[in-house]
C-alpha cells in the first residue's frame, strides 16, 4: 500500500492527473469522516477534504515520496480542520459579542450602507480574480451552469473546473474577512457620530 502511494505519488509530481485522481479516490473519504468527527458538519467536512487536495495539487512540484503520503495528507487535514474552527471561534464571537452591540447602533440606512460596501467588495474582488477563475466563477454564480456544463462549454475537465470555483471562493472569503471588519468599524463609527 505504502509502495502504491510512492507511485502515485511520484506521477503526482510530474502533474499526472490520473495518479492525482487515484489519491483522491483512495484518501477524500477517510479525510471527509476525520474531519466530521471534529466538526460535525457535512458541508465543512466535505469542503475540507476538497480543500486538502486543492492543497496537494498546488504543493505537488514538493511532495517527499519517500514520506507517508497518508501521514502528510492528514497533517493537512489537521491544520485546515484548526483553520476551520478557529473561523468558526470568531463568527461565535461576532454573533455574540460585536453584532448585537452593532445592532444597537444600527438603522436602516446603516443597514443598507453595510449592503451596498459589502457588495461593492464582493464585486471588486470577481473583478480582482485571474481571467479564467472569474470566468468559471461567473458561469457558476452568475449564469448558474453546473461544474459539467462549464467543463464542457470550456472543453476542461470537471476537476479543473471544482479547483478554480475552490480557489475562487477562497479568495473572494479571504477578501470579504480582511475587510469586512473595516466596514462594520467604518459602520459603527458614522452611527456614533450621527
Amino acid at each position: 500500500m505504502r509502495d502504491e502511494d510512492k507511485i502515485l505519488v511520484v506521477k503526482v509530481k510530474n502533474d499526472d492527473q490520473m495518479a492525482f485522481q487515484q489519491l483522491f479516490e483512495k484518501y477524500a473519504e477517510r479525510i471527509y469522516y476525520f474531519s466530521m468527527r471534529y466538526i460535525k458538519n457535512k458541508e465543512e467536512a466535505e469542503e475540507i477534504a476538497q480543500e486538502v487536495f486543492v492543497r496537494v495539487w498546488l504543493r505537488r512540484h514538493d511532495l517527499k515520496e519517500e514520506l507517508s503520503f497518508s501521514s502528510y495528507i492528514f497533517m493537512i487535514a489537521k491544520n485546515a480542520l484548526i483553520d476551520t474552527i478557529r473561523r468558526k471561534q470568531k463568527e461565535t464571537i461576532f454573533q455574540d459579542n460585536i453584532k448585537p452591540n452593532t445592532e444597537l447602533y444600527s438603522s436602516s440606512s446603516s443597514d443598507s450602507m453595510e449592503y451596498k460596501e459589502l457588495s461593492t467588495l464582493i464585486d471588486k474582488s470577481i473583478k480582482d480574480l485571474p481571467l479564467k477563475r472569474k470566468q468559471i466563477y461567473q458561469l457558476s454564480r452568475e449564469e448558474g451552469l453546473t461544474y459539467k456544463q462549464i467543463a464542457e462549454k470550456l472543453n476542461i475537465s470537471i476537476k479543473t473546473v471544482e479547483t478554480h470555483m475552490r480557489l475562487a471562493l477562497q479568495q473572494l472569503k479571504k477578501s470579504v474577512n480582511e475587510n469586512y471588519e473595516l466596514i462594520i468599524t467604518g459602520i459603527i463609527v458614522i452611527n456614533f457620530m450621527v
